[in-house]
């Protein structure tokens, strides 16, 4: 009885998520419906066709459906994003439940053509104008914006040419795909005793080090997952952790007092690094890292922190490849240091 139940609750499973793909991987606009609603907006452009691209958004948005924007985004382009709903079925505790969730279709008007990355950065960007004015107006915190990197590994698109409304229709790879591999090996008895040894020093608090890199692990997984603005705050907490954690580190060893150490821990962050931490490991603060990383992770996060701005996802990319050769620098002095308990803890990791 069991086994049957469990077989149709697959069936019925099996039957929703091919509804749910038909209706995602569906354009629902038509040439009448072009024609007569969306023409006459893009009067002042001629083009011969329009690319639409349909991808579902990871939450809800309880905009009527066909609610749209449309906006002139160049000198001979419109795009226009239409927001539809669909239900979903997702497993929450064991339990199957029934979801809504928003879904996009997007047309681009435009007498050039455009790649397709590009392309979609804009379709995302007037999807984030929607967004952003609903979540702010209604204070639904459940909702975010969204980056390109959130569409997942493919789009689907179609191209419609005007004249006779004749269409082809494809799946856009996207960047991201990445995200798909499960190549991981199991773990030897030799890994499994050094997370071991890990679980060790971070339970009894052996190794602070331990727990800081874990900011920087999190900083990565919100990049991946195109929280750029979020991963790049997080990254500069991991640095600041770090650089101030080494500096401590070395005071303690040298036999400071307990109210030495606060006061110079006290005394801004920069001049942590700067005038302390980098005299003690011999590093020159004009060298080209140490000045790459003031003028590119910690201005970039001062600008998100002052003024709200949203990072590229190059912006981002660059900016973390450059933090990481710094702390691979900064670490490398490590070595050649006289503090011992620095060495040591370093060699824990």
């Amino acid at each position: 009885m069991i086994r049957n139940i469990l077989l149709k609750l697959k069936l019925y499973r099996d039957k929703r998520a091919k509804v749910i793909d038909q209706k995602l991987f569906k354009f629902s606009l038509t040439q009448k419906i072009f024609n007569k609603e969306f023409r006459p907006l893009y009067s002042d452009v001629n083009a011969s066709k329009i690319i639409q691209y349909v991808f579902p958004l990871p939450f809800f948005i309880p905009y009527p459906p066909g609610h749209c924007i449309t906006a002139k985004t160049g000198d001979d382009e419109f795009i226009s994003v239409i927001f539809r709903d669909y239900s979903n079925i997702i497993a929450q505790g064991g339990f199957m439940r029934r979801v809504k969730a928003t879904y996009i279709e997007s047309i681009y008007y435009s007498s050039n053509d455009m790649p397709c990355d590009q392309l979609l950065e804009k379709v995302v960007s007037q999807v984030n104008i929607g967004i952003r004015s609903y979540m702010v107006a209604k204070k639904d915190w459940q909702v975010y914006m969204l980056n390109l990197h959130q569409l997942g590994v493919a789009v689907a698109s179609r191209e419609v040419q005007l004249e006779n409304w004749a269409k082809k229709v494809s799946l856009d790879v996207l960047p991201g795909l990445e995200n798909l591999k499960c190549d991981k090996q199991y773990l030897s008895s030799e890994d499994i005793e050094n997370i071991a040894r890990t679980t060790g020093l971070d339970v009894f608090g052996i190794n602070p080090f331990v727990g800081i890199i874990e900011i920087l692990l999190s900083a990565v997984r919100l990049k991946k997952e195109g929280f750029h603005r979020e991963s790049i705050m997080l990254l500069q907490v991991f640095m600041e952790a770090f650089l101030s954690e080494m500096l401590k580190t070395v005071l303690i060893e040298e036999g400071r007092p307990n109210d030495s150490i606060q006061k110079i821990m006290n005394c801004g962050y920069k001049n942590i690094v700067d005038e302390h931490l980098f005299i003690k490991l011999a590093i020159n603060k004009t060298d080209r890292l140490v000045e790459d990383y003031w003028t590119g992770l910690y201005d970039l996060r001062n600008k998100i922190t002052h003024s709200g701005y949203n990072p590229s996802g190059t912006e981002t990319q660059k900016v973390f490849d450059v933090a990481m050769e710094f702390k691979d620098f900064v670490v490398n002095k490590v070595t050649a240091t006289r503090y011992l308990t620095l060495k040591e803890l370093f060699s824990l990791r």
